[in-house]
């Protein structure tokens, strides 16, 4: 991680300190302790400033702070659990979906390797397609491509040989189109393969994209909502990256809150499945869409992020998480 000048920490601070709202008492005294219990947990506990003011550490105690999953705690955790040697299947899409062909249901092909004949046939199928890069990571670069617009043999030309994926557009249900049209709601589910073998939901979000963006992610503007996983009810408000809450999509109007994620037992049923497909890698985030009549799966994540739950529930993740990893940990051991 690149060092950081005290005007770039002191920067930082005063942002997040305004996104909080914790500078409306102005109170001087407060915000020096504030900034102290930052620097302090980052250099002595590896609290990033991000995650210190997403948990809102400044109201947490040291035994209630233990609870979250840190960027450190994770690394360890990801490492203890999933075998390095199989995350090239998750970083390439491509690679991503040869394995999970009849998971993902969709027509795709890469730019990087076919031929101009083979693509000419795709955009000729598929004249609405969306396009990201095939090691693309939190939605950067990916937009929709339109082909009775944009010229097939200027997109060919400009992006053979790179790593750029299309992919059929997804039709989502339209409960979830409601949220926002614009973009495909999708959910991460975060799942461990645990130490006798069984798959285990640890975490589900439903992420929402705003009026006009492409994408839902949530470092892009995008919205988060913790789900209960028994049930596929959204659990939390939504929040976004800025801190703000939301009972509605701000846009929409559609009520977050409550919300039951249609099927929701087809869904469990999948990801239990897909799971044991890479058995190595026991911990992963997959982003699901759901369709009409079925649910799909889009990708996974073998490093996957846990702010985007843990933010909107505002509680931590590892005390579910430790005894599965104390129990895979023996495994190792053994």
């Amino acid at each position: 991680m690149k060092k950081m000048s005290v005007k770039e920490v002191l920067d930082k601070f005063n942002n997040y300190y305004s996104l909080c709202h914790l500078d409306k008492d102005r109170n001087p005294i407060k915000k020096g302790l504030v900034f102290g219990d930052m620097v302090i947990s980052q250099y002595c506990g590896g609290i990033r400033a991000g995650e210190y003011f997403s948990y809102k550490f400044y109201n947490v105690n040291r035994k209630g702070r233990k609870e979250y999953m840190t960027d450190r705690r994770l690394r360890k955790m990801i490492y203890e659990c999933n075998n390095k040697k199989y995350f090239n299947i998750f970083r390439d899409k491509t690679v991503f979906n040869k394995h999970f062909d009849s998971f993902h249901k969709l027509g795709w092909i890469n730019l990087e390797s076919c031929t101009k004949e083979e693509f000419m046939d795709f955009a000729k199928s598929y004249p609405n397609c969306f396009a990201k890069f095939s090691d693309g990571k939190q939605g950067v670069g990916a937009r929709k491509v339109d082909f009775t617009t944009e010229s097939p043999d200027e997109f060919f030309a400009e992006n053979t040989g790179k790593s750029v994926l299309l992919e059929d557009l997804i039709k989502q249900h339209p409960e979830m189109s409601a949220f926002n049209p614009s973009s495909v709601n999708t959910l991460r589910v975060m799942t461990l393969r645990c130490a006798d073998g069984k798959v285990r939901i640890m975490a589900a979000v439903l992420r929402i994209g705003r009026a006009g963006e492409s994408v839902d992610n949530f470092s892009l503007n995008g919205i988060a909502a913790a789900i209960d996983e028994k049930t596929g009810i959204i659990a939390t408000k939504g929040i976004g990256a800025d801190f703000k809450q939301y009972v509605k999509h701000p846009d929409s109007g559609k009520q977050i809150v409550g919300f039951k994620i249609p099927h929701w037992d087809k869904l469990k049923e999948m990801v239990g499945k897909a799971a044991n497909v890479v058995p190595e890698v026991r911990f992963v985030g997959w982003d699901f869409a759901i369709r009409e009549n079925d649910v799909m799966l889009v990708e996974g994540n073998e490093y996957p992020g846990t702010r985007v739950w843990e933010m909107p529930s505002q509680r931590g993740l590892w005390p579910k998480l430790k005894p599965y990893i104390d129990e895979i940990n023996a495994l190792n051991n053994k």
